[in-house]
């Protein structure tokens, strides 16, 4: 899995790539974590850090390949966490 950054053609943001052939992306859910105590504000310095959780090869119902990857964003201030965002990213061959 290759670490890339930008967006997508589909407004995603690119995570992660497995390799070739597993081209085409679909962000599969997630969940959000708000620290209660410490809100994101406009104009704050915010860290954000990615971290891959897992990569799984499955197969779908029908039988086509797919890799699920698990990805944790972490968003820190100057008052330390203030969210956590997992994702589930499946990966297709194209």
């Amino acid at each position: 899995i290759v670490l890339v950054t930008g967006v997508q053609t589909c407004a995603l943001p690119i995570l992660v790539n497995p390799p070739y052939p597993f081209t085409r992306r679909m962000w599969a859910g997630g969940s959000l974590h708000w620290a209660r105590d410490n809100l994101l504000r406009v104009g704050q310095t915010v860290k954000e850090k990615t971290d891959i959780i897992s990569a799984v090869p499955k197969t779908t119902r029908v039988g086509e390949e797919m890799i699920v990857v698990g990805v944790k964003k972490t968003f820190e201030n100057d008052a330390g966490l203030a969210l956590v965002d997992n994702r589930s990213v499946h990966s297709y061959p194209s």
